[in-house]
């Protein structure tokens, strides 16, 4: 019987501490989050926000609810922020993958569409230069095919041309 009650208190004992650390956690939490600064609360949301949109390749489109909007946000709230600068250079990278995806692929206008909008958020960027000498140099090599109407072909002369 000894032992019984002796059990039922370290039982009860441990209980008691399990729900006090778990209670501790709970109770600290509303208190951390009221402490924080609201613009970085709101530069947590953007970035959130920002990794989304990007995942799912909404990079400058649509207008109100893209990748490029909030981290120009971000900047806006934190001039110089690197995770902005990061960001937005992702965003430019990633045009220029695709260019050189559709430059494989020889659809060179649409390769020349993702570099302009790379140009467009970052005139300066080191590898605009690169890509468009890519899409240039495959544009030149490319063997363009001529179908000949070999009728038309075998009446004409020398002196016809």
């Amino acid at each position: 019987m000894a032992d019984h009650i002796t059990q039922t208190r370290v039982l009860t004992i441990c209980f008691t501490l399990v729900a006090l650390l778990t209670g501790c956690n709970v109770v600290d939490a509303p208190l951390e989050i009221a402490k924080q600064d609201p613009t970085q609360v709101k530069i947590q949301s953007l970035v959130t926000e920002a990794r989304l949109a990007f995942s799912e390749d909404r990079l400058t489109t649509p207008i109100n609810n893209n990748a490029f909007m909030r981290y120009q946000q971000i900047l806006s709230l934190e001039p110089g922020s690197q995770l902005a600068i990061d960001g937005i250079n992702a965003i430019v990278e990633k045009y220029l993958a695709w260019a050189l995806d559709n430059v494989e692929r020889r659809s060179f206008t649409r390769a020349r569409e993702y570099v302009a909008k790379a140009e467009n958020i970052d005139p300066g960027h080191p590898n605009l230069r690169p890509v468009k000498n890519r899409i240039t140099e495959r544009e030149d090599r490319t063997t363009k095919i001529f179908v000949l109407n070999p009728t038309a072909v075998s009446k004409r002369r020398v002196a016809d041309l």
